[in-house]
């Protein structure tokens, strides 16, 4: 092997040293990360027949058991808070007692529907 050939290697094996290019750190292992809590989506049967009414738990079936065909998630949790609601122009449509109001949930003629009033 000449001078030449030698001293590239030498340059090569500088850079590749000072790059960390196929270099090990010795030392402890790092542990691998602690998974976070896992995300779902809360999957639903088909109801035979749409026979719940407006603000009545729609858990199982979702839009399939509303007789509106309309069921909206409105808690927290995954697993739990959802009830019928129901298409609306304005607060009036909505429920008699003022616990719900007519809200935007997307941008269009049609995307309007009754939530529940928040609560103080």
């Amino acid at each position: 092997m000449s001078k030449r050939e030698l001293a590239g290697i030498v340059v090569v094996t500088g850079i590749a040293v000072a790059c960390g290019i196929g270099v090990t750190k010795l030392g402890k292992p790092h542990a691998p990360p602690t998974p976070g809590p896992v995300l779902s989506e809360h999957l639903v049967g088909i109801a035979a027949e749409a026979t719940k009414s407006f603000g009545a738990d729609c858990t199982s079936y979702g839009n399939s058991e509303c007789a509106s065909g309309l069921c909206l998630h409105l808690d927290a949790h995954p697993e739990k808070g959802y009830r019928c609601s129901s298409s609306c122009a304005s607060d009036r449509d909505c429920s008699a007692d003022g616990k719900w109001r007519c809200g935007q949930l997307f941008p269009g003629p049609n995307g309007r529907a009754c939530v529940p009033q928040a609560s103080n």
